[in-house]
Order: C-alpha cells, then structure tokens, then sequence
C-alpha cells in the first residue's frame, strides 16, 4: 500500500505544476497513463485513513471507558464487535482499491511507463 500511496502523492504533488502554468497542459498529464485514476484516488485513501482513525478513537474510548452507567459489559462487547465489523468493512474497501490500483500499476510497468 506504501507504493500506492507514494504514487497518489507524486501524482498530486506534480499537479500544481501544470496547473498553475498551463491548464491545458495539467489536463494533458492528467490524461497521461492512470494519472486521472491516482489524482482522483488521493480522496480517497485519505477518507479511508480519516474512518479508520475515528473508528480506532472511539473503539478506543469505549473499551478504556470506566462509565458503568453508560456501559455495561454486554453493550461495550456489542460496541466493540459493531466497530470491529465496521473496521473490516472498510479494510476491505482499501484492499479492493489497493488490488485495483496494483493492476494499473502493473499494467504501467508492463508498458513501460514506471
């Protein structure tokens, strides 16, 4: 995921440089290999790592919380298996994204382009 997440960011690093300049030219790079796909994709691991963040915050609260009013042993289980399966969800989000883009990347190198 680390090589993916490299390329999203040298992606849209590169972007202002074309854009500020010449849009015609920042609309050409963009239509360069997947370029479009991996600019569009930064969004988007950055939602995935933004949930998983929350997700872990608030697994982390409910499992220290010490509020027996609010928790009782069964609700913070039942919590903590809802966030968990939550969790998944979205890990296996990042995981198709992760194979989609390790297909155009393959494909990039087979080709030459990486």
């Amino acid at each position: 995921l680390s090589e993916l997440h490299d390329l999203v960011d040298s992606v849209v690093a590169s972007a202002p440089n074309y854009a500020r300049p010449d849009p015609a030219k920042f609309v050409e790079s963009l239509a360069k290999d997947n370029n479009r796909q991996l600019y569009n994709l930064k969004k988007e691991l950055a939602l995935i790592s933004r949930d998983l963040s929350n997700l872990r915050k608030w697994e982390n609260k409910v499992y220290y919380s010490k509020d027996t009013g609010k928790w009782t042993p069964q609700s913070k289980k039942e919590e903590l298996d809802r966030l968990e399966a939550a969790k998944q969800v979205i890990i296996g989000h990042e995981q198709y994204v992760k194979g989609e883009m390790n297909r155009r990347i393959q494909n990039l190198r087979k080709q030459g382009g990486l």
